[in-house]
């Protein structure tokens, strides 16, 4: 509003003063077309002023504190915490589960089975295939043929116990002389060549055997 008032004000003071001195001279009275370009001129000249910004004004306070955000856990009866809850799979809606296990960085899966013989039990599905080891008695860089994911992990069964391996990133897949494999009996001595994937053991996160039914909070 300030700055229209400035040009119309300007553009009158110009124009009366283009008359007035018109009126005394009487000669080299402007054109309407002359008049018209003076007062865009002055319109494009306030157009174009640039403000110089001040300082920066104090910091206002702080907000308050927002709600902290919720996950959900998965458990078993017994309570125990089998990490976040990543998916519970549409297809199977209360059987099968997959956590997140933030300290380990592991993604695990977990299942509600019932047979005639056990009836309702939780299981630790096996995702992986036979683990083998650079050297004897199971010791070593430890390696499988079946190829995993990033965070991802998985249950052998060996000797009525459960191992958990995940798996280590790397960009080349290269084969591997390996000298030992877990099998379900235990460690078995034997030698050979195959398609490697790098896993790491690490310790299980819970308390077999798991009791059901698992349960979401």
């Amino acid at each position: 509003m300030k700055k229209s008032l400035l040009v119309g004000a300007t553009v009158l003071f110009t124009v009366f003063g283009i008359f007035s001195f018109a009126g005394a001279q009487a000669v080299n009275v402007p054109t309407l077309g002359q008049i018209w370009s003076a007062i865009l001129q002055l319109r494009n000249a306030v157009a174009n002023i640039q403000l110089t910004p001040g300082p920066q004004g104090v910091a206002g306070p702080q907000g308050p504190q927002g709600i902290p955000g919720q996950q959900l856990h998965l458990y078993d009866a017994n309570n125990q915490d089998l990490g976040v809850l990543v998916n519970s799979d549409p297809d199977y809606v209360g059987r099968k589960f997959t956590s997140y296990l933030s300290q380990e960085e592991i993604f695990l899966k977990f299942e509600h089975q019932y047979s005639n013989s056990l009836g309702f039990s939780v299981n630790l599905p096996p995702s992986g295939g036979s683990v083998k080891y650079s050297q004897l008695n199971c010791q070593g860089q430890a390696f499988t043929s079946f190829p995993g994911y990033v965070r991802g992990a998985f249950f052998v069964n060996s000797n009525g116990a459960h191992h958990l391996f995940k798996y280590i990133y790397v960009s080349n897949v290269s084969y591997a002389s390996t000298l030992s494999e877990l099998a379900p009996s235990g460690c078995v001595n034997s030698a050979n060549t195959d398609t490697s994937y790098p896993i790491q053991e690490v310790p299980l996160p819970f308390t077999e055997p798991l009791v059901y039914p698992l349960h979401i909070q």
